[in-house]
């Protein structure tokens, strides 16, 4: 999966960062030199400081600086290298590394990992300061933080949504910050041009709706003119200072006497609003405000919090919150395109819910959402779905937890959300919440504790479950519709399409291989229990009804 290479994903930039051997010759050989190149590595996005007893979110793209590499024991050294190739990192920088073979270019050699040599006139600090200025320079003169340009993008594609059409989103210089890549949406050629330059056009025509978008108060409409398409715009405001506009080409504006719908009214001024909070949030933070958030976010789930966490995270006491996790329908996510789903899910999300927070973890997306409704959170998803399927050619699954009021902890709403995704999995649901797969879940807690206390399977059963024939598949179904009929041959051969008779003769076999209690309800619910948790284990829905 590489989001970066779709329309909707390129508009968050389809160039992101640089690709590492162009970055160290812009830095220049008085600065760097790379010592263990890398075919095709990830683009350098930023810098990350190594720190083995913290644990951190992972910074794919990153510079991993090892900022004590001189003293570390070869032991340590691969751990260094082995979490830098895990974690998707462009490179690993150490200071003075010689040429020729050393402990160094072994380690990065052995786990696959570019390696720069950092002069050693030059402090970490300055490294980070270089670093930080060529990406800045490289950026297409995109001066907002990278969080809010996600934003921003995504509230283009939610406007072009509803009204059908191209929408672009520009700052006061009419520089354009972000724009819509919806399948199908309209377009002109004034769009097209002003999306590969990253600017509207100067022309007479343009000078005079500029004036009266800002004069106006509310929204302006314009009719096709000089090949151009009906348009309908909006200023953004900060109180009384203009901040940009907001560009919508209306397929169905044709006739400029009847009003907008309501929809289109209320997306379009909503999205001047959400625009403009985004816009001064961009001048008062960047990025890396984002990182200390995340880092407090780990910490929480995996019970290593401290006291500063709720004030870190930004919310308030006892404020109730939602934790949902996302991932793949059928495949484990290597470390790339998690990162990938990271970046697409945290774009979507906080648009709808500000000061949400977004890490990976093990094989998902893991967010949290600042509201106290669980179907506001379905929705919002269910929206966000389309996109990634479009964006990477396969099927993907939510599961959204309770919501809870923030305790000082939020292990129990992971392991919650995680296991609601299973079920989601299980289920074939897109989307699945907790109250939709509250039995799935019943059933993965006992087969976790079948896993942990074998002894208590039934013997003669288990070896029914272990049988890998055809036959074996074919009495194990049996014997489990049997136990959901409670024993009526007639239902039972009902639900597998097959002759009463083949049922009796399947269960006369089935009894010599195993005790059979079938007026013992107590046996027929442990019985009933192992088979269906074993079709759990292959992937099977529990409680759907076969035949």
């Amino acid at each position: 999966m590489s989001f970066a290479i779709t329309t909707t994903m390129a508009a968050a930039g389809i160039a992101r960062g640089l690709p590492l051997d162009e970055l160290v010759e812009q830095l220049g050989e008085t600065v760097g030199r790379l010592r263990v190149p890398r075919n095709q590595g990830p683009r350098v996005l930023g810098v990350s400081y190594y720190d083995a007893d913290t644990a951190e979110p992972p910074s794919p793209g990153h510079l991993l600086l090892l900022t004590s590499a001189s003293v570390l024991p070869k032991q340590q050294l691969d751990a260094a290298f082995a979490f830098a190739a895990e974690q998707g990192h462009s490179a690993v920088v150490c200071k003075g590394v010689p040429e020729g073979d050393n402990a160094l270019t072994e380690a990065a050699n052995t786990h696959g990992v570019a390696l720069v040599s950092l002069s050693v006139s030059i402090s970490w600090r300055q490294l980070d300061a270089l670093v930080s200025r060529l990406l800045a320079e490289y950026d297409s003169g995109l001066h907002l933080a990278p969080s809010a340009s996600d934003r921003l993008f995504a509230l283009a594609n939610t406007v072009a949504s509803v009204f059908g059409g191209s929408v672009a989103i520009e700052d006061h210089r009419r520089n354009m910050l972000a724009y819509s890549a919806m399948p199908g949406q309209a377009i002109d050629d004034l769009r097209a041009n002003g999306i590969l330059y990253r600017r509207t056009p100067d022309a007479p025509l343009n000078e005079i709706r500029y004036r009266e978008v800002f004069a106006s108060t509310g929204i302006s409409r314009f009719s096709q003119q000089q090949g151009e398409a009906h348009r309908a715009a909006v200023a953004i405001r900060a109180g009384n200072i203009p901040l940009g506009s907001i560009w919508v080409i209306d397929p169905d504006g044709h006739d400029l006497d009847i009003p907008l719908s309501e929809e289109k009214q209320e997306v379009l001024t909503r999205a001047a609003i959400l625009a403009a909070r985004y816009l001064v949030d961009a001048w008062r933070t960047d990025n890396s405000s984002d990182r200390p958030r995340e880092e407090s976010f780990l910490r929480l789930i995996n019970g290593t919090a401290n006291q500063n966490e709720l004030t870190t995270l930004g919310l308030r006491p006892k404020q109730f919150v939602t934790l949902a996790a996302v991932s793949s329908a059928s495949h484990r996510l290597d470390a790339a395109e998690l990162n990938d789903l990271r970046f697409a899910v945290h774009r979507h999300v906080s648009v709808y819910f500000p000061g949400s927070i977004t890490i990976t973890q093990n094989d998902a997306v893991l967010t949290l959402l600042p509201t106290g409704s669980s179907e506001e959170a379905r929705r919002v998803f269910r929206q966000l779905l389309p996109e990634l399927v479009r964006a990477s050619a396969q099927e993907w699954r939510v599961g959204v937890g309770e919501p809870r009021r923030f305790s000082g902890t939020l292990t129990r709403q992971r392991d919650e959300a995680v296991g609601v995704l299973e079920c989601a999995r299980i289920r074939g649901l897109d989307v699945a919440t907790l109250d939709e797969v509250r039995p799935q879940l019943v059933l993965l807690g006992c087969q976790g504790q079948l896993v942990d206390q074998r002894h208590l399977i039934d013997p003669e059963l288990a070896a029914l479950l272990d049988g890998d024939t055809a036959r074996d598949e074919e009495a194990r179904l049996t014997l489990l519709v049997w136990c959901e009929e409670q024993g009526n041959a007639s239902r039972v051969a009902d639900r597998l399409n097959i002759h009463e008779q083949t049922v009796r003769y399947r269960i006369r076999q089935l009894r010599e291989r195993i005790t059979l209690h079938p007026k013992d309800p107590d046996a027929l619910l442990a019985l009933w229990l192992q088979l269906r948790l074993h079709a759990l284990g292959k992937g099977d829905e529990p409680g759907k009804k076969r035949g």
